[in-house]
């Protein structure tokens, strides 16, 4: 410290005199130089010492970042000064340490709260922060498990598409045809460095809705206009049949009668896709819903396919509405069934606990599902059947929605050859 440095100059120059004095003045003298140098050394003691000593400590508690502690007063004036000075820059900077904390309380409870995800990185790319939202959206559970990673090092299909965008980029992300998300890369400067962050929120939800209105509408409009027009175009071909008319002729009407009756059943089913309920949703055990199905699905594969179902654990409480979860297990089966076109038809059921969320799998393998197609398989009335009305999957997909569940349907090759798997993440 420069105030000890000073103090044992002093005492170096107060001995120095003395000796000087016994050696060079009469004794006499040695009292007086003795008494003088005394108190020159307290009068500098007091005018230096003191002062150095409290800027001495109020650097300490600036540099330990103290900013509760204050100097205490050492009744001399110019030393006081410096106290006072000292107090004063601690009080303030005490007060904008407190600000910056609830700033930074404050900040952190919106991003947490926020239903848009946020994801911080560092100076070299990796993670450092996400939020709820961010994790949900990812598919992850905790921000351990992704904390000092690269986005494209991590298992998500959403966090590898992120990580080709450059900064100030916004992208819109469609994950297997039925989810999307807006995504922005965007950075902040930090300590004289860029720091990239990404923002990201799901469009699925709100394109859904977008999506049900408009069909709705559709639906209903086209399914008001049909049955009333079939209505009385089977009325007519009812009172021709009725009439005498050649075989060959009533042959004719009974066909144009079954199409008409076609049609009409065509229309409705798809009004009762708009018209389907909300779920109501029960924690319920998924394996003990599937064991009870399993009669009936291998009754309905017959002899194209062997199902198999591999739960890996014992129980798995979903909270789900059954008799719909039911409806899609059925609407999956079926199109599996119907893809397979070889005698070594497999279909393979299984469930699993993910880092939480429960997940059901069902496999199979028939013919393969092109990539572009898969992106339409829930779109409504798409199909790639020749007799097909493209409602099973749209069927399906809505229940899903309604149960927030996250699913994806694609084909893949592996040793065994080409297997299509329709996968569900519930949430809960």
């Amino acid at each position: 410290m420069g105030y000890k440095f000073l103090q044992a100059s002093l005492f170096i120059c107060f001995t120095a005199i003395i000796v000087l004095a016994l050696y060079a003045m009469p004794a006499w003298t040695f009292y007086i130089a003795g008494g003088i140098g005394l108190v020159v050394t307290l009068l500098i003691s007091r005018s230096i010492i003191l002062p150095l000593r409290s800027v001495s400590t109020g650097i300490d508690l600036l540099n330990g970042q103290d900013f509760n502690s204050r100097l205490a007063k050492v009744n001399e004036p110019n030393a006081d000064k410096i106290v006072r000075l000292f107090n004063t820059v601690i009080g303030r900077l005490h007060e904008e340490q407190l600000h910056n904390l609830e700033q930074e309380n404050l900040l952190s409870l919106i991003v947490e709260a926020s239903p848009m995800g946020i994801a911080m990185l560092d100076y070299d790319g990796l993670l450092t922060m996400a939020n709820n939202s961010f994790l949900k959206i990812c598919g992850f559970n905790d921000i351990e498990n992704i904390k000092g990673k690269h986005p494209r090092e991590l298992p998500s299909v959403i966090t590898r598409h992120m990580a080709g965008m450059s900064v100030g980029e916004r992208r819109i992300i469609r994950i297997d045809g039925a989810n999307m998300y807006r995504c922005w890369y965007l950075s902040v400067m930090q300590k004289g460095f860029p720091r990239g962050f990404y923002l990201i929120e799901s469009l699925t939800e709100e394109i859904m809705q977008a999506e049900r209105r408009a069909y709705g509408k559709v639906i209903r409009t086209i399914s008001h206009e049909v049955n009333n027009t079939m209505t009385g175009v089977r009325s007519l071909l009812q009172m021709l049949s009725e009439s005498s008319v050649a075989e060959d002729e009533r042959e004719l009407i009974e066909s144009c009668d079954a199409r008409c009756e076609s049609m009409c059943s065509f229309i409705t089913d798809y009004a009762d896709v708009v018209r389907l309920p909300d779920p109501v949703k029960k924690r319920e055990d998924l394996n003990s819903t599937i064991e009870t199905m399993l009669p009936f699905l291998r009754r309905l594969a017959g002899e194209k396919a062997d199902i198999i179902f591999t739960p890996q654990e014992r129980e798995l409480v979903v909270d789900m509405d059954s008799s719909l979860i039911e409806q899609v297990i059925v609407n999956i089966v079926k199109n599996a069934v119907e893809s397979i076109d070889r005698p070594d038809g497999h279909i393979e059921i299984k469930t699993a606990r993910e880092n939480g969320p429960a997940v059901l799998s069902i496999s199979n393998n028939g013919r393969p599902i092109d990539e572009t197609v898969s992106e339409q398989m829930f779109n409504p009335f798409f199909t790639t059947k020749r007799d097909g009305k493209g409602i099973g999957l749209t069927l399906s997909s809505e229940i899903l929605n309604r149960h927030d569940a996250v699913y994806s349907l694609r084909s893949e090759e592996i040793s065994e050859g080409w297997w299509t798997t329709f996968r569900i993440r519930f949430q809960s």
